[in-house]
C-alpha cells in the first residue's frame, strides 16, 4: 500500500532480481544501512506523506528497522533529516511496508534526497532484506521526479551519527520504493485567492451607500 497523499514516484511495479541485506551481516556485523536516493520534481516544494518499501525478514530479531529520510552530500547520503515508523517486517516473502514521518518533512524542489534503512544489531546474522531490482525505469514518476540507480552503504559506524565512508553496492540494481508526497501550493497560487478575496470585500464595502 501507498501512505495517504500523491504517489509521485515508483519503481515497485519493477520485477525483483534479488535483495540487499540490512543489519547485521555475515562479512559487516553491524547495523548496516543501506540506502537510495530519489529526486524531486519542479515546483514549489511538497510535504513528504511517506515512504513504500520491499522488505523482508531474514531473522527473527528482537529490534526493530528503521527508516530514515537524508540529505544528499556530493552523490551520497549526508545527514539524517527525519525518522520515519512504521511495522516491522514480517516473514521470509517480500511485502510492500509504509513508514511516514512524525511531523512536517518538506522536500525542495529539484533536491536529491535518501531513504536509508537500517537494523537492529545481532552479530553476525543478517536481520532485515530489501528488495532490489535489476531494471532502472520507474515504473510511475511525477514529471520530473525520478529513483537513483545506485545502491549505497555505510561501511563505517553503528548509527546514523556515526555512519560513514558511504559507498557504492552497485550502481544498476536500485531498491524497490515508492514516495508519496503532497504539492505546496505555488505562490501566485496563494496570493491569487488573497486578492480575490480582498476585491470581494471592497465591492460589497462599495455597494453599502446605495442600499
Amino acid at each position: 500500500m501507498n501512505a495517504h497523499g500523491a504517489l509521485v514516484v515508483s519503481n515497485l511495479d519493477n520485477a525483483g532480481s534479488g535483495s540487499w541485506i540490512i543489519g547485521g551481516g555475515n562479512t559487516n556485523p553491524s547495523d548496516t544501512p543501506i540506502a537510495n536516493s530519489f529526486t524531486t520534481g519542479p515546483g514549489a516544494g511538497w510535504t513528504l506523506d511517506g515512504l513504500t518499501l520491499s522488505l523482508s525478514e531474514a531473522l527473527t530479531v528482537s529490534g526493530s528497522i528503521s527508516i530514515e529520510l537524508f540529505s544528499d552530500n556530493s552523490g551520497a547520503p549526508g545527514t539524517s533529516l527525519a525518522v520515519l515508523s512504521g511495522p516491522d517486517p514480517s516473514g521470509s516473502s517480500f511485502t510492500d511496508y509504509t513508514y511516514t514521518p512524525g511531523g512536517t518533512v518538506t522536500l525542495a524542489a529539484a533536491t536529491t534526497y535518501w531513504v536509508v534503512a537500517s537494523g537492529p544489531l545481532e552479530g553476525v546474522f543478517d536481520t532485515y532484506a530489501w528488495e532490489r531490482t535489476s531494471d532502472t525505469s520507474e515504473s510511475f514518476a511525477a514529471s520530473g521526479w525520478s529513483i537513483g540507480d545506485a545502491t549505497y552503504e555505510a561501511t563505517t559506524g553503528t548509527s546514523s551519527a556515526t555512519w560513514g565512508s558511504w559507498s557504492v553496492v552497485s550502481a544498476g540494481d536500485p531498491n524497490l520504493f515508492s514516495v508519496s508526497a503532497t504539492a505546496v501550493p505555488e505562490p501566485s497560487g496563494v496570493m491569487l485567492v488573497a486578492l480575490s478575496g480582498g476585491l470581494l470585500v471592497t465591492a460589497r464595502r462599495r455597494r453599502r451607500p446605495g442600499c
